[in-house]
Order: C-alpha cells, then sequence, then structure tokens
C-alpha cells in the first residue's frame, strides 16, 4: 500500500514535526543526542551581535537537567516579543525568515534552518535567510527575567552538500538527522521511516548542479530515439495532460529533451519525464506515429 506520508514535501513536515518528535523522545535522550551531534560539528558559536567567535575545541558538555529545555518550532521573534510587550522599540521589524526550530538549554541555545526540497540550496540566498536570523536572535539576549543565554550555534540542515560556508557555525545533512534518529529510535520507529523515505527522496532527486537532460531532439529523431531505446524519458513540463493538450503541429514543431534516469543525476520533477513507451502511445493516439 502506498503512503501518502511518503510523498510530502512540506519542509515544516520535518524540521517542526518529526525533528521534534525525535528530541523529545525518551525524556529528551532525543535532544542531549542531537546536542552532541551539533557541539562535535560545530566550528564557531555566537554572541548577542550574532557574528561567529571561533571555538578552541569542541564543547561536548551538557547540562546536568534537561527538563527545564525549551524547544520551539517557527519562532517568530519580534512578532512575539512584541505581542507578550517584551520587544524593543530598536529592534527589526518581523519577517519570514523564522528559525525552524529554537532550542535553549541552560544558558545556551541551538537554532536550525532546514532545507528539504528546495530547487536549489543556494549559498548566498540561505547566508542572506540565516543572517536575517541572527539579527532576530540577538534580541533573546536582552530580555530581563527571562532565560540568560550566553551563546548559541546556529545550524543549517540541508540535503546533502556540507561542504559549503552558508555563514552557519554548523551545518548538518538530513542523512545525519536520519542517523541519530537511528540511534536514538531504532530502524523500525516511525520517525527513522520517515527520514529515511526523505533521504531516499532526495537521493532519487539528483544534483541541481548537472544538466538533467541528455540531449533535444526534433520530433521524427525523438520518435526514433523513442522507439529504439524504451529506457529513456522524454521532458514535457506539465506531463501527461499537457501532451495530450497539445496540437498536433505544436508537438511536431518543438524540440524534445530526452534522458536515460540510470544514467543521469541531475534533478528533475518527475512528473514531467515520461516514459518512451509511453509517450510513444499517446503521440500514437494522436494521430502523429503509424501503428508497428
Amino acid at each position: 500500500m502506498k503512503r501518502f506520508d511518503d510523498i510530502v514535501r512540506s519542509e515544516r513536515y520535518f524540521t517542526a514535526t518529526l525533528l521534534p518528535a525525535l528530541l523529545f523522545h525518551d525524556e529528551f535522550r532525543g535532544l542531549e543526542e542531537f546536542i552532541k551531534l551539533v557541539n562535535e560539528r560545530a566550528c564557531t558559536e555566537r554572541g548577542a551581535d550574532g557574528e561567529p567567535l571561533r571555538r578552541s575545541q569542541p564543547d561536548a558538555s551538557l547540562p546536568s537537567d534537561l527538563s527545564n529545555c525549551e524547544i520551539i518550532t517557527e519562532f517568530h521573534i519580534a512578532r512575539d516579543l512584541k505581542a507578550a510587550g517584551l520587544r524593543l522599540e530598536e529592534a527589526e521589524e518581523d519577517t519570514r525568515d523564522a528559525p525552524d526550530l529554537v532550542v535553549l538549554f541552560g544558558n545556551e541555545m541551538i537554532a536550525c534552518e532546514g532545507k528539504c526540497f528546495s530547487k536549489n540550496v543556494e549559498e548566498a540566498s540561505l547566508r542572506k535567510q540565516l543572517r536575517s536570523q541572527q539579527r532576530q536572535l540577538s534580541h533573546l539576549f536582552e530580555i530581563e527575567n527571562y532565560r540568560r543565554i550566553d551563546t548559541y550555534l546556529h545550524v543549517a540542515i540541508i540535503p546533502s552538500k556540507v561542504d559549503l560556508c552558508y555563514d552557519a557555525d554548523c551545518v548538518l545533512s538530513w542523512k545525519d538527522i536520519h542517523n541519530l534518529a537511528l540511534a536514538v529510535l531504532g530502524a523500525e520507529h516511525y520517525i527513522t521511516k520517515r527520514f529515511a523515505n526523505l533521504v531516499d527522496a532526495l537521493d532519487r532527486r539528483g544534483d541541481p548542479n548537472l544538466l538533467n537532460y541528455d540531449g533535444r531532439l526534433d520530433f521524427d529523431m525523438m520518435c526514433s530515439r523513442a522507439s529504439g531505446d524504451s529506457g529513456i524519458q522524454v521532458g514535457v513540463g506539465g506531463g501527461e495532460s499537457a501532451l495530450r493538450a497539445m496540437s498536433g503541429d505544436e508537438i511536431k514543431r518543438r524540440y524534445w529533451k530526452w534522458r536515460n534516469p540510470e544514467s543521469n543525476k541531475g534533478t528533475v520533477i518527475r512528473s514531467n519525464w515520461i516514459d518512451a513507451p509511453r509517450w510513444l502511445e499517446i503521440i500514437r493516439g494522436k494521430g502523429l506515429l503509424q501503428s508497428s
């Protein structure tokens, strides 16, 4: 039986539903392991001004009691401070750049931004978003009678590549989160399976930096190619419904992209690629190809 939660593409499902549930597990044992992972990977930390400070060595220490921790998803800091009557006059206006997850424990904080199915996790774009969040996070250092925050770690959780500088203190992949779920929950837990499915989906999606097609052919050449190689796919924006809606003249005029899904690792929207036999079947049904 196919599952609806296998096709969910909302980042909030992973950052605001599954990840917090992993952290809550077993009296915050998931949180404890997450903090250890972030501390091991973080190269810098930040104070109230949001500027990165070099860490002399990984900090593996944990507060003795995590029961007083705070775990907040989609924390719109300026908005919520204002609603509570705590916002400073000079505070930056509320933005849409709310951290996906904020964890406070002891006098420390971890703020996370996750990216799953963005077409491309561009360094400049994510850097701008993180900088906006850092300006928001700085206001939490100024609030009296609330938890005192000494330093925080800004974490980016991205599909795969972790070798770029995103102006984050720690960069994790969703594979790292899946491995964390394996260690804390085991392979058969619902959350672990959902993260495993996410990692598989990201792997199938391919590399956004690679060309996602192998060639472009006119109609006659595309028919010949599709007839001779049933393993290829033909690109049609909008998929089968768009192809059926095209006029015969339009189909014959255009150049068609094709790809071999076994060897081409570029990023694709799967619904926009039709298997060659099915493409030929639709073309034949429109009277544009003689039946064999």
